[in-house]
């Protein structure tokens, strides 16, 4: 389908290039053009102003025609030739006016494209528009390969985490303190979909266990698109492209496989082992990423990307994320905003996103306070659940809270 726009567009430029080369042949040829310009009678300034008109016409013309959508380059192009022939026969103000003509053209087939539309500020994601993730004209989308599966309704089983701890202290609902020393902690969790129409969200019950066993529980809310928030950072396959101060250098991202090309294991994991389905995400830092997927780069603007994934838990590191519904620009210099629908793609990431203690700045304590920016940094509760053990760890101490007096 890129083959097909860019074979377009490439077409009808050649046209162009051959009709603005023989209205340069035309000028340069014969005596009506430049070569009477330069023979008729006056003073040097005269002649020069004469050949600089001819010369104008000509690279305005082309100009305009270059600058047109494919489906109406043709026609302003020929208005341009005629501005040139116009004023090398008349006047060269006959010309100019010609190109008036073809201005107004080109503005007219600028106006037909689709437009991408703008959203207004608003302290939640703004709302998602069907139009301006809308392929090019004749670009059909590509089929999934497999019927994407229907959103979670219920909480997600419970799966094992493990992540690599800083040294953290926990404050507990009853005032006594988890104290963790740094090093691999293991944590369970489950996760429940939510949708407030625009995003998804997770919420995120985790349970941790300390040196007695004892069981301590918390829940989070995770914007889902945390977890695909690899596909829009800076990494240096993006050349130019800003790096974020708060993410740090930038970071080479995870393969991208063809979700047709993916191995059985992820596949299973997305089908068997769901944390969230059909979730909705928000790629939005108007920069162009270069996402390498199996073996082939696409340019892609997240610019009101609203892709839609599905997470799975692979093993106690690692999550995979299918996503599709992301589009690429196929011609970043055009101003028709050609774009056209990226195939389903996957990707494995660290689970570490969904444990809030290490990604802090991705939680929030209720649905509320996810909306702030940056992310309300206030914990949640952490409270113990009577009669409940787990496997002690001996790297988190519970400190009861001490008399005071």
């Amino acid at each position: 389908m890129r083959e097909s726009g860019n074979a377009r567009s490439d077409g009808t430029k050649g046209i162009v290039r051959v009709l603005f080369a023989c209205a340069a042949g035309f000028l340069l040829l014969t005596k009506i053009g430049l070569a009477r310009a330069a023979a008729t009678d006056g003073n040097m300034a005269q002649r020069l102003g004469a050949a600089t008109a001819y010369l104008l016409l000509l690279l305005i013309g082309y100009r305009l025609a270059m600058g047109t959508p494919p489906h109406a380059r043709v026609r302003v192009a020929l208005v341009g030739v005629a501005a040139v022939v116009a004023g090398a026969l008349a006047v060269p103000p006959v010309g100019f006016a010609l190109l008036v003509v073809a201005y107004f053209l080109r503005r007219s087939a600028l106006a037909s494209e689709p437009e991408q539309g703008t959203r207004p500020a608003a302290k939640k994601p703004p709302k998602r528009s069907a139009e301006l993730r809308k392929p090019s004209a004749g670009v059909k989308k590509p089929p999934l390969g497999e019927a994407p599966l229907p959103p979670l309704a219920e909480p997600s089983a419970w799966f094992e985490v493990r992540v690599d701890a800083p040294e953290l202290a926990i404050d507990t609902a009853d005032g006594g303190r988890l104290e963790i020393e740094p090093g691999e902690l293991c944590v369970r969790l489950r996760t429940k979909q939510l949708d407030d129409g625009e995003i998804a969200f997770l919420v995120v019950s985790l349970e941790l266990a300390d040196q007695r066993g004892t069981v301590w529980t918390s829940t989070t809310v995770l914007r889902a698109d945390a977890i695909i928030d690899a596909l829009d950072a800076d990494d240096p396959a993006d050349g130019d492209a800003p790096i974020d101060e708060e993410l740090g250098p930038s970071q080479p991202r995870p393969p991208l496989v063809p979700f047709g090309a993916a191995p059985a294991a992820w596949r299973t994991a997305l089908r068997a082992a769901p944390l969230g389905r059909s979730l909705v995400g928000l790629l939005d830092s108007r920069f162009y990423r270069n996402l390498e997927i199996g073996g082939r780069t696409r340019v892609v603007q997240m610019k009101y990307q609203g892709p839609r994934f599905d997470v799975g838990w692979l093993d106690a590191r690692t999550l995979v994320a299918s996503v599709r519904e992301l589009t690429e620009t196929l011609n970043p210099q055009s101003p028709n905003w050609d774009v056209a629908p990226i195939p389903p793609f996957a990707f494995m990431c660290p689970s570490s996103v969904l444990v809030w203690f290490i990604a802090q700045e991705q939680h929030a304590r209720d649905l509320e306070s996810v909306y702030d920016e940056p992310v309300s940094a206030e914990p949640p509760v952490v409270s113990s659940v009577p009669g409940r053990h787990l496997a002690p760890q001996p790297r988190v101490v519970f400190r009861e809270a001490r008399e005071e007096g």
